[in-house]
């Protein structure tokens, strides 16, 4: 089953798609494009609703699609040691994506 998830968005007032949860493979996929990576923290951020929900429902594996890769992590590990922070768009937790595995597509 694909479970749509959404997050409330401050500096945007609404709800914003956040990404897939795959309960068959416990995967959540998030596509990005350029505009979502965070420079000051040299990757990308899930919002803790989203975490939090996906810690319940026992997630194993991220993966964040973009146009030309694919990064994948523990989700346990970015749930961990990412680093939570609010850079507006409401309380994140951010990745880098030097410790995550890349594959080209």
């Amino acid at each position: 089953m694909k479970i749509r998830l959404k997050a409330y968005d401050p500096k945007k007032d609404k709800e914003v798609f956040a990404g897939l949860y795959i309960s068959d493979t416990s995967t959540f996929v998030k596509n990005v494009t350029k505009r979502h990576f965070m420079i000051l923290e040299a990757g990308y951020g899930i919002q803790i609703e989203v975490m939090d929900n996906l810690a319940r429902w026992g997630c194993k594996r991220i993966e964040i699609r973009s146009k030309k890769s694919v990064y994948t992590v523990l989700f346990e590990t970015w749930y961990k040691q990412g680093k939570r922070k609010n850079y507006g768009h409401g309380e994140q937790i951010f990745f880098p994506v030097k410790f995550m595995t890349k594959e080209e597509k």
